[in-house]
């Protein structure tokens, strides 16, 4: 380690209070790119990571004056005019950090890179070499996209991303077209369905939780509108009807007058289902039945059947309409396809028939008969995902026909592969109807759990613009958008970085990687996030459509978890095994560091 005079700054000042209204800005305003690129949980801010990283590496001699405080937080970036967009947009002052650092001659290692916001600000920050650890395969793949592949192939693979990206929408568009028939009244852009179940008559009930499809205030009076749905019944069987509603009340009476339509329109109290026929149905009377359909369809080759109805339709012009008996129809004619080639897909590994493991998290899935990773999926959703795994591979074998660089066709697959994912998160029957503003899918990973909504909305694939996989991939937040400004904020870097998949609490991993000059990190927290049971989602489509691309990362069935550190009593690991696991770790990073190298722990 090349010696610096003094000490760093981080041992007298850190400027908390300017790094957490700087993080809040962050968040409030558009995420950083990184974020949108895929779904990764606890991902930190960027501006708290450049400012920890910096305040470890600036020296100083003995505590800083208030001149020297202010230029350090101008040369981080945390003296910005007023009006300023959030401070990761801006570049450090490289000049004065180098003068007081060894940054251009320093080597930094993260051991839990994650989502990959310590290793974008390091490489920023002007460091020589910077080495990403990760032991999730998932965060693997997602941190090579945010950090190796900007970084080696910059614009040409923003352009070559975006060329294969529009053609797989295309072709997603041509192959899939019947299964998203338009309304008269414009093109779909979500769907919402409701969960149904009989009650002891043997009447079909739809689970109405919430009735309210979206609610707008009109800022300039005392109004509020929106749409909403009710159950009607013919005999058994039950008619749900859109409707618009207009509340004009003073502001304080709004709230009321919405929980008042709510009861109105709603079945469920306390937690029952209310049938109407007098009874009602518990929790587990549901879970029951539903678990029960599922495997009786099943065995009659319905695969991808959910016990639900196709109860409204969103426009792309805000609106809410009952479907179209054309709409119900093309909903069937994917079951009935999914059936007729389902042997099929299954041969060509298209669909994930991995089992669902007992675990922390998964616990919520199989109690409902979700016991294996299609499950998760109805027959539509399974459809198209499956022909965008197959278009992900055709797209990489013909990249790989028109260019000899193997590993840059790589590079673009990988991207088209996030994209999936994002229209995963928010295409399963694990989504939530979300009634607030104008109405929209909550996604899958909204918590950090598994959740099982009365509920649930699925994206149109075709529509252009608002279509969930135009989103994906050319919204502002979708991928190509974000690997442009990645690039964009790794412009003039000249650092090295390297992802590499592997355990910090395996010794043979530090033999590897050397010493350090430091080392940053953000460790797991006992069981805050049970980051391997939930990316097995994502997992187990990722192998199918890039696997073959990654083998040393997708050479299991599901993410390896013996060694995640992370609380899981599910799985035998308590907080006695972590915290066992987490002192391993220290004592490795200690002895992997240089002489007058310095570790920093991140709680954030």
């Amino acid at each position: 380690m090349l010696r610096m005079r003094g000490e760093p700054i981080i041992k007298y000042y850190f400027p908390t209070e300017r790094v957490s209204n700087e993080s809040l800005r962050e968040r409030g305003a558009r995420f950083p790119p990184l974020f949108y690129l895929h779904l990764w949980w606890a991902r930190r801010p960027l501006i708290g990571c450049r400012a920890t990283i910096a305040s470890a590496a600036v020296r100083v001699e003995g505590r800083p004056d208030e001149e020297l405080v202010r230029e350090f937080e101008r040369a981080v970036g945390l003296l910005l005019p007023k009006g300023a967009r959030p401070a990761y947009n801006y570049q450090p002052d490289l000049s004065w950090i180098a003068s007081r650092s060894n940054v251009r001659e320093a080597r930094l290692l993260d051991l839990f890179a994650g989502g990959g916001s310590i290793p974008f600000e390091a490489l920023r920050l002007g460091f020589r070499e910077v080495v990403a650890v990760e032991y999730n395969p998932v965060a693997y793949v997602v941190l090579k996209a945010t950090l190796e592949y900007p970084l080696r192939y910059g614009e040409r693979l923003v352009r070559d991303v975006e060329r294969w990206a529009r053609w797989l929408l295309e072709e997603a568009r041509r192959r899939l077209a019947k299964y998203y028939p338009p309304h008269p009244k414009g093109r779909p852009t979500n769907y919402i369905w409701v969960r149904v179940f009989r009650s002891r008559d043997g009447t079909l009930v739809p689970a109405l939780a919430n009735p309210i499809l979206s609610k707008e205030e009109d800022p300039d009076s005392d109004m509020i509108s929106g749409y909403a749905m009710k159950v009607r019944y013919e005999g058994k069987r039950p008619r749900i009807e859109v409707f618009k509603y207009l509340c004009r009340r003073k502001r304080d009476r709004i709230k009321k007058d919405i929980e008042g339509l709510k009861a109105t329109c709603s079945n469920f109290k306390g937690g029952l289902l209310e049938c109407p026929d007098g009874t009602t149905l518990s929790l587990s009377e549901m879970r029951a039945q539903y678990k029960r359909c599922m495997r009786s369809w099943e065995e009659e080759g319905a695969y991808g059947r959910h016990p639900a109805v196709l109860a409204a339709v969103k426009l792309e012009d805000g609106s809410f309409v009952k479907p179209t008996p054309e709409m119900v129809k093309a909903a069937r004619e994917a079951e009935e396809d999914l059936r007729r080639a389902w042997s099929e897909l299954v041969e060509e590994d298209l669909v994930p028939v991995e089992c669902v493991p007992r675990g922390e998290k998964n616990g919520t899935l199989l109690t409902w008969g979700m016991d294996k990773y299609y499950k998760l999926f109805n027959a539509r959703q399974l459809l198209s995902h499956a022909t965008i795994v197959r278009l992900i591979k055709e797209a990489y074998e013909r990249i790989c026909s028109e260019v000899e660089d193997e590993e840059y066709a790589k590079a673009v697959a990988t991207y088209l592969a996030l994209a999936h994912g994002k229209l995963l998160d928010y295409n399963s029957v694990l989504t939530r109807w979300d009634p607030y503003g104008a109405g929209s899918i909550n996604h899958t990973f909204d918590r950090h759990a598994y959740t099982f909504g009365r509920d649930f909305g699925e994206g149109d694939l075709v529509t252009p613009v608002k279509g969930l996989l135009d989103w994906a991939l050319f919204s502002n937040t979708g991928v190509v958008a974000a690997l442009r400004r990645i690039v964009e904020l790794l412009r003039g870097v000249e650092g090295e970085v390297r992802v590499v998949l592997g355990d910090a609490a395996d010794p043979s991993l530090y033999v590897e990687l050397g010493e350090f000059d430091y080392v940053v990190t953000d460790p797991p927290y006992y069981s805050n996030v049970q980051y391997c049971e939930l990316s097995d989602f994502f997992y187990v489509w990722l192998k199918r459509s890039i696997g073959h691309l990654y083998p040393e990362a997708f050479s299991t069935k599901l993410t390896p978890k013996d060694d995640e550190i992370v609380v899981n009593k599910a799985r035998g690991r308590g907080e006695g095994w972590f915290e066992e696991r987490m002192r391993g770790v220290l004592s490795l990073v200690r002895d992997s560091l240089k002489p007058g190298g310095l570790a920093v722990f991140m709680y954030a």
